[in-house]
């Protein structure tokens, strides 16, 4: 409860399945508020490919018709990527760049 009033609970659930090789992998997301059922949840579905080692392009699309393509580049210590977005009728939802450091071993 916020300010006494009740509020909703979004839940994700996602799973991603990587073929032995390690170069491709699909995946689907669910979203779901509560009350919500599973027929009328936002369901996002996925697909990524490893053409070479550290880079990697994927392909993303929901059940409403948007569309995300992108490219990411892991540099050890550092990663990068660009992905750009697209409604249902083709109209471009905007691009976004990122970029990061780990400090994770490896």
């Amino acid at each position: 409860r916020v300010d006494g009033k009740r509020t909703d609970v979004e839940q994700r659930y996602s799973v991603t399945y990587r073929m032995p090789e390690q170069r491709l992998s699909l995946s689907v997301e669910i979203d779901l508020t509560t009350g919500q059922s599973l027929s009328s949840a936002s369901y996002t579905y996925g697909f990524r490919y490893r053409p070479i080692d550290r880079l990697a392009v994927f392909f993303k699309w929901d059940n409403h018709d948007n569309v995300e393509i992108g490219i990411a580049a892991d540099l050890l210590k550092y990663f990068v990527g660009a992905q750009t977005g697209f409604d249902g009728e083709g109209e471009y939802r905007g691009t976004s760049l990122y970029g990061g450091y780990t400090v994770m071993g490896r």
